[in-house]
């Protein structure tokens, strides 16, 4: 599996624990959590993280982070359209692909990584 670095690792087990799943189990959620995990994105997470919804949810609208208790502010605007294509893989969410034009080597590596585990597949960068 794809990590930016050993802190986008260590964040994704934390989710994974938090929410309970192991690999596999609900990719759904696990897309999720992967991209939450990108330490650009997990920095936003200030307050406990509910295990309500996704945590992508959170982070979805300016509202809801200062709802909960996060930092919307904090996300850029490539953090911003990694956030929504999680949430798309995540529920359904409409995205526009043309936005992948704007993401970084990086980012992209997240984006294909989590796309592969919504498909059960493996992602090789």
């Amino acid at each position: 599996m794809y990590f930016l670095n050993e802190d986008h690792k260590k964040n994704y087990w934390y989710l994974m624990n938090l929410y309970g799943l192991k690999q596999g189990e609900d990719v759904e959620y696990e897309a999720s959590i992967y991209i939450a995990a990108y330490p650009e994105i997990f920095k936003c997470f200030v307050e406990k993280i509910s295990t309500e919804f996704g945590p992508l949810v959170y982070l979805s609208s300016e509202e809801t982070a200062v709802e909960y208790g996060h930092n919307y502010g904090a996300l850029t605007g490539t953090t911003r359209r990694l956030v929504g294509f999680g949430m798309s893989l995540y529920n359904g969410f409409p995205v526009s692909l043309a936005d992948v034009s704007m993401l970084g080597e990086e980012e992209l590596n997240v984006l294909m990584q989590a796309i592969a585990i919504r498909s059960k597949r493996q992602y090789k960068s």
